[in-house]
Order: C-alpha cells, then sequence, then structure tokens
C-alpha cells in the first residue's frame, strides 16, 4: 500500500472527493491526472493502517461509511457469518440454516451439502446471502447466532465517530454508504430511500466529526 501511494504521490494530483464534485460541475481547472483516493465500508484498518501511509505522502483520501456499523460497533454480516463457519462444524452450519429457512430467504442449500472445504462453503453461502433482502438476512443471522458457537472474542472492526473526527482533521473526507449496508439492487424503492435518508441523517447529526462545509456524498 505505501508503495501505492507513493506512486501516486509522484505521479498523479490526488485530489478530495469534493473538489472533484466541484471540478466535475464546472468542467475546468482539472489538474494534471487527478485522482480520487476512496474507501468503502470504514473498517478501523483504514485508522491504524491506512492513514499513517496517507499522512505520511499528506494525500486526501475519501470513506464511505455505512453507518449502523459506525454507530453501534456492529461488525460486517459477512465477517460475522465467516466467524460462525470458522468456529463449527459444517453438518452444524448445514443443519442450522435448514432450520432457520423459509421461503424469504430463498436460499438454495442442496450443492451445499457435499462441500467439504470451509473456505468454499463460505463463499457459497455469502454469495447466496447477498441476494437475499436485507431484512431477512438480518433475521437469518439473529437466527443463527443462538444455534452456533464462537469462541472468537468479538472486537470492534469499524470506525467510531472519534476515530472519523480525528481523520477529518486531516484530509479524510466521509460520505454514506447506506445505513445497514444494504445491497440496494435488491431492495424495493421504499427501502432505499430509507437507507440512503438514515445514513445521510447520521452523518448530519455528526457533523462536529465532518467539516460543516463539505457536503456529505452517497455511493
Amino acid at each position: 500500500f505505501e508503495k501505492e501511494m507513493r506512486y501516486l504521490a509522484l505521479n498523479f494530483s490526488v485530489i478530495p472527493f469534493s473538489q472533484a464534485i466541484d471540478l466535475l460541475k464546472n468542467e475546468n481547472n482539472w489538474p494534471r491526472f487527478p485522482v480520487v483516493i476512496s474507501f468503502d465500508d470504514g473498517y478501523r484498518d483504514i485508522y491504524l493502517n491506512a492513514f499513517p501511509v496517507l499522512d505520511k505522502f499528506k494525500l486526501s483520501a475519501i470513506v464511505f461509511v455505512s453507518t449502523r456499523m459506525v454507530e453501534m460497533g456492529e461488525p460486517f454480516w459477512w465477517d460475522e457469518l465467516e466467524d460462525l463457519v470458522e468456529h463449527n462444524y459444517l453438518q452444524e452450519m448445514k443443519l442450522a440454516l435448514e432450520n432457520c429457512c423459509s421461503p424469504e430467504y430463498n436460499l438454495n442449500l442442496g450443492h451445499l451439502v457435499t462441500i467439504q472445504d470451509k473456505r468454499v462453503f463460505l463463499e457459497t453461502l455469502i454469495e447466496q446471502i447477498k441476494k437475499i433482502k436485507g431484512k431477512y438476512r438480518d433475521e437469518l443471522l439473529t437466527k443463527l447466532r443462538p444455534l452456533l458457537k464462537s469462541e472468537k472474542e468479538t472486537k470492534r472492526e469499524v470506525l467510531s465517530w472519534d476515530e472519523i473526527k480525528k481523520l477529518r482533521k486531516n484530509r479524510i473526507e466521509f460520505g454514506s454508504h447506506t445505513h445497514n449496508h444494504y445491497l440496494l439492487t435488491f431492495e424495493d424503492q421504499k427501502t432505499i430511500i430509507e437507507e440512503l435518508r438514515v445514513s445521510k441523517q447520521k452523518l448530519e447529526e455528526n457533523r462536529e466529526s465532518m467539516n460543516k462545509s463539505v457536503p456529505v456524498p452517497s455511493v
């Protein structure tokens, strides 16, 4: 990552996302070889690992965060699912999934029966669960948790508002990546609007962690 950032700093004009939006609107005065650096989701490793490198080269970036995870400190569903698969036998996972399943989930568990490799099982399951509407995915995970054990200690993996505030003071901008990290292409219009509205609202409620002069973008 440091090698890539050094290359960008030496050969490109790294500009803030907000400046790129202004330039797109005005369609003039573009710097030579403009680049915007962006991160999705808002993992803490942006604060712990990426930011020190960005700061070293005085580079700006934007992070698109899912506000529920920031607010609650919750893991993303795919990380939680990985933890469940890691600490349980596949037979237990399959049985738990079969016991939890309802027509709303629309999961095809037939081809998971003979899969023995946990990594393949996990990747296949994640691809299926991605296509489930967010509320049903949340419901499925809620049903799975009590049925499965996990010895892994839960630790915060996403940025906090305090960390966002510190980053925002150092050339890092923030934008909306929905509230619950639902895959909007599978959601109805009402849910899509609510996901964008709540995310924007949460970011604006924490405007002291942001730069008030910069609008809250969405991706």
